[in-house]
């Protein structure tokens, strides 16, 4: 009897295993040989593919389970027969236990990893502040010139509103430390400034009374109150700075001394004004008060003025001084020479001077080219005793225009009050390189000039 229960049992489960791979092998007919739908997506495919992964895993589990119960029917020894006619003990079959086997499951569907496309790299601008300057050049008086004390000058910085924001008339050029060289503290920007525009900023200053160097700072501010300069981050002032020399001192044994007061003239060339302090490199012109001049035929340790014209055909640079009442015995001194050197140097220097009703007129020119020699000039000035008049220093340019360097040496306005008084004796020049002061006497031989009005092609005198 339990034969029979055993054998029914192995019966069922090879049933229960051909069934289950019948199933799976529909379900993996279904995968593979379904026609593919034209609109299939990624899901529907992984969905597919896990199927079939169960499917197969159904198939081997059914194959398994065939196999394991097949061998246990292999293994299985039916309990002995014990004849009825031979007493003995009852005997009682073993339990036969079947492995259990777990058939892994998988979970459905599967689900795939969002993905998001990336979008390709664009660069994002630069973010523009509002409010932002940068320094283009200094218009005028560049760093570390060279200035005499308590002289007027005009700073000029150019600058460019390189910000997000336009420049009204309520902004301005503050003054921030330093050394102020000028009452003013603010300075209204002039005109409107539009992004990437640039204008010229100027302040009008005056250099310190002593010697030394001196800076001021300033920086721009908005219409909103902000303060806001150059640099990365804004926060750098421009500046003007200045060297002041000692004051030139006027030799005490002249009436008036065109060297020691250059800077009390008005300067200017074709071009028109220029500062006394404008470098000597500058191409619009220069005056230089120097006291190691270097003439052509030798090297002085007294006053002399450098002049060049601006650079330009015919270019000339005159100097035009304050008023000053002639008096008897007075005459005008001076030497003039090229400076040593400047080999093409060909130039013509005058002395003219401007009435009190604006009229003007010669005094005299001396044709000076490079050929180691200097002119002595002396004028005797008794046909304006009692006059106030405007002494011109003029220096015109026949030549190079990089050759035309000239000196002023000593130029100056000396009173010899009596005709009959013993003249000093004449001075012979003294050699190159030597620095012994020169003393230069009237010159008797000339006589009184007749002034000649100033010749109408040349350019009026401010």
């Amino acid at each position: 009897m339990q034969d029979r229960t055993v054998n029914w049992l192995i019966v069922g489960l090879t049933v229960l295993a051909l069934a289950l791979i019948c199933i799976a092998s529909f379900a993996a007919y279904r995968v593979f040989f379904r026609s593919p739908s034209p609109t299939a997506n990624p899901v529907a495919i992984y969905t597919r593919a896990a199927q079939t992964m169960v499917a197969q895993i159904t198939l081997d589990a059914g194959s398994t389970a065939v196999s394991q119960l097949t061998q246990i029917a292999q293994t299985t020894t039916p309990n002995p027969v014990i004849p009825t006619d031979t007493p003995g003990p009852t005997s009682v079959a073993p339990t036969q236990t079947l492995p259990t086997y777990i058939v892994p499951t998988a979970t459905l569907p599967y689900v795939l990893p969002t993905w998001t496309p990336t979008s390709p790299f664009i660069p994002t601008a630069p973010v523009v502040s509002c409010n932002k300057v940068t320094f283009v050049k200094d218009v005028t008086i560049p760093d570390g010139t060279l200035m005499p004390p308590n002289t007027s000058f005009t700073k000029i910085w150019r600058v460019r509103n390189d910000g997000a924001c336009t420049w009204d008339y309520n902004y301005s050029l503050v003054f921030v430390n330093g050394t102020p060289m000028t009452n003013i503290r603010s300075v209204p920007v002039p005109a409107v400034v539009y992004p990437g525009q640039s204008i010229d900023l100027a302040v009008d200053m005056v250099s310190p009374s002593g010697p030394g160097t001196f800076q001021s700072n300033w920086m721009m501010r908005s219409s909103r109150g902000e303060i806001f300069g150059v640099g990365t981050y804004g926060d750098n002032p421009i500046f003007a700075r200045i060297r002041v020399q000692a004051a030139p001192q006027p030799n005490p044994n002249f009436s008036y001394d065109f060297a020691a007061y250059y800077c009390n003239a008005q300067w200017r060339t074709n071009i028109g004004g220029i500062p006394c302090t404008n470098p000597s490199t500058s191409s619009s012109g220069s005056v230089s008060y120097i006291t190691n001049p270097s003439l052509e035929s030798r090297t002085e340790n007294e006053a002399a003025l450098w002049v060049r014209p601006n650079q330009n055909s015919n270019g000339f640079i005159t100097g035009q001084y304050p008023a000053y009442k002639v008096k008897t015995g007075d005459h005008f001194v001076t030497e003039v020479s090229c400076v040593y050197g400047f080999k093409g140097c060909d130039i013509t220097f005058r002395l003219d001077y401007v009435a009190s009703d604006g009229s003007a007129f010669n005094l005299g020119a001396w044709h000076e080219i490079y050929d180691g020699k200097s002119k002595v000039v002396d004028i005797n000035l008794s046909a304006l005793v009692g006059q106030s008049v405007k002494f011109v220093l003029r220096m015109q340019n026949n030549g190079s225009v990089s050759q035309a360097n000239g000196l002023w040496f000593l130029p100056s306005i000396r009173n010899y009050p009596s005709t009959t008084t013993p003249l000093p004796p004449t001075v012979t020049p003294t050699p190159t390189n030597t620095r012994t002061p020169t003393s230069i006497p009237p010159n008797t031989a000339t006589p009184t000039p007749t002034p000649t009005p100033v010749d109408t092609t040349l350019p009026p005198y401010p």
